[in-house]
C-alpha cells in the first residue's frame, strides 16, 4: 500500500498527526478497543 501512495513516505508527519486524530475520534466514539485496532493492523 506504501508503493501506492509516494505522499505517504514524504508527508509522513502529516500522516502520523492524522492518524492519532483518527484515534483519538474512535476513542471518543467508543470504538478505539484493541480488537478494532488489530483488524485495521492486519488489513
Amino acid at each position: 500500500m506504501k508503493r501506492l501512495i509516494p505522499e505517504y513516505k514524504s508527508n509522513n508527519s502529516d500522516y502520523e498527526r492524522f492518524d492519532k486524530r483518527v484515534q483519538t475520534y474512535k476513542k471518543n466514539k467508543g470504538l478505539g478497543t484493541p480488537k478494532t485496532d488489530k483488524n485495521y493492523a492486519n488489513s
